[in-house]
């Protein structure tokens, strides 16, 4: 298999796992009840037990996926520049501390439903969400500069649809209109990675 079509099948199925990322999401944190609040995870005892444990399992499998669009533009025998062992060291704290966090938030939901209060698993949870959020907004601006330096090989105007761009338009679309925002939120990081991946996808040059 060309290097070419080994980065096509890896974008494809970190797509594939972003895709089960925003379904798990859906399972474990959208409430018809609820606005869903990173920082206000309290309403989680009052979810589907089914759905936690499924949406549970969905996001744990869908993470190691989406790992995998690194080998896209980190090609296993080129050179190592710095750029692409701090896209590594990343992503590995994203795949480590998300699948943490995924496997906390269904501890959360079972003693959150039988009101028992957890202070150390809460504080772990808090951490795991800030590891996240810091390696998420790494990644992004890493992304975008690559973008505008053209180390990744997409039009400068797909800036705009990197993963911390649209993020950003998910926390805006929240404050304006949370009916729909809130949603896209909730599976906002999901999400901004299958826009970027697909978009890579669309450019072949992208990752060649």
């Amino acid at each position: 298999m060309s290097k070419s079509n080994l980065s096509r099948h890896v974008l494809l199925l970190a797509c594939l796992g972003a895709i089960l990322g925003i379904i798990s999401d859906c399972l474990l944190l959208w409430s018809p009840t609820s606005l869903f609040d990173i920082k206000q995870l309290d309403y989680l005892g009052e979810m589907s037990a089914e759905n936690m444990k499924i949406g549970n399992y969905l996001g744990v499998s869908a993470i190691p996926l989406e790992f995998l669009a690194i080998f896209a533009f980190v090609k296993p025998g080129k050179q190592f520049g710095r750029g692409q062992l701090l896209l590594v060291v990343i992503a590995l704290y994203m795949l480590v501390f998300g699948l943490l966090f995924h496997a906390h938030l269904l501890v959360q939901h079972e003693f959150t439903a039988s009101d028992t209060i957890l202070p150390m698993t809460l504080q772990a949870m808090e951490f795991y969400k800030a590891i996240v959020g810091v390696a998420f907004t790494a990644a992004g601006l890493l992304i975008v500069i690559g973008i505008y330096k053209q180390w990744v090989k997409l039009p400068k105007w797909a800036i705009l649809l990197s993963p911390i761009c649209t993020y950003l338009l998910w926390l805006i679309l929240d404050i304006i209109y949370p009916p729909v925002g809130n949603v896209l939120l909730l599976a906002g990081l999901n999400l901004s990675f299958l826009i970027f991946f697909s978009l890579c996808l669309l450019f072949p040059n992208s990752y060649d």
